[in-house]
């Protein structure tokens, strides 16, 4: 999960770790992690579809084959190794959601173009009787890696409608395709909740749901979104904390601590690249007017990020 290894990586470089450990040489081991992790999504994916596997082996150093071509395939879908290990199945459907939130929150280009590719698939896969675009009871549970849905599981299911939404979340602008009305599909239908019946099996899917519309309105707090002492605000402004980190409120538009030579995007709450800005020879950099809301203030090259509110 990006965000994760961008969450531990800034908890790793924070002055109130070297003070609790007396680290002084922090080891970089999330951001090798994240860095690999996406390299490793651009062998083993569907270069047409975008869809990845379940689970994947290592033998000799390659991983681009799944690993029931390493163990045998099961005739047991639930056992492990199972029959779908190299299928878009109830593992891999967690992946589109995840891979927009490293996009969403930190801002990593690797993994919105990851997920693109899948939210462009989806909006021209095969229904089950015929091809057209999404229909909402047309999503599958569970697809090869070339987009044939499995057979056996001819159904829909949440726990892969979900993440499909977040992927249709992000703004295409290569694609003409009808994103926003797909997404508003799947909205309307995700955001209503009921008991488990033939369209949702209960825990496992209504948490993914869950989950995945926390992330798309902006509700999934950044764990490392924080006050820091090398950026603070010019003057001295109300803060909002939550459990989850400290929401900045500021009613001017500087902050100090930043160098001319560093790279500053400023981001929607929903992944949305607003500004690329920099930073004056004094270390001050001034934001454009905004609409009131959140931000997610992104040093690229330091790979930390804040979230803001305005005004």
């Amino acid at each position: 999960m990006l965000s994760h290894f961008r969450a531990f990586h800034e908890a790793r470089m924070s002055d109130s770790f070297y003070r609790k450990t007396g680290h002084g040489d922090v080891p970089q081991v999330w951001s090798v992690l994240e860095d690999m992790k996406i390299e490793l999504v651009g062998f083993i994916r569907n270069e047409n579809t975008g869809l990845v596997p379940d689970f994947m082996g290592n033998e000799a150093g390659d991983f681009s084959q799944p690993i029931s071509t390493f163990t045998g395939i099961s005739d047991e879908p639930d056992a492990t190794p199972g029959a779908f290990d190299n299928a878009y199945w109830y593992n891999a459907c967690r992946f589109p959601w995840r891979f927009a939130q490293g996009y969403i929150q930190y801002g990593i280009e690797e993994a919105r173009e990851a997920v693109m590719r899948i939210g462009r698939w989806v909006l021209t896969a095969p229904v089950h009787e015929g091809w057209g675009y999404l229909q909402l009871d047309s999503i599958r549970a569970g697809y090869t890696l070339d987009g044939s849905p499995l057979e056996g599981y001819n159904y829909y299911d949440r726990a892969f409608a979900a993440p499909f939404m977040t992927a249709l979340s992000l703004r295409d602008t290569e694609s003409t395709l009808p994103r926003e009305w797909a997404f508003n599909e799947l909205w309307d239908s995700l955001s209503i909740f009921s008991e488990p019946s033939e369209w949702s099996s209960g825990y496992y899917d209504n948490s993914i749901t869950l989950l995945t519309l926390l992330l798309v309105t902006g509700n999934w707090w950044i764990p490392t979104a924080h006050r820091s002492e090398e950026v603070s605000l010019v003057s001295q402004e109300e803060t909002h904390t939550r459990e989850q980190g400290t929401i900045l409120r500021h009613d001017v538009r500087q902050f100090s601590g930043f160098s001319g030579d560093e790279t500053i995007h400023l981001y929607s709450p929903h992944g949305r690249r607003i500004h690329t800005l920099e930073a004056d020879s004094h270390g001050m950099l001034t934001l454009p007017e905004l609409t009131p809301g959140q931000y997610i203030l992104s040093r690229v090259e330091r790979k930390q990020s804040q979230l803001i509110r305005f005004p």
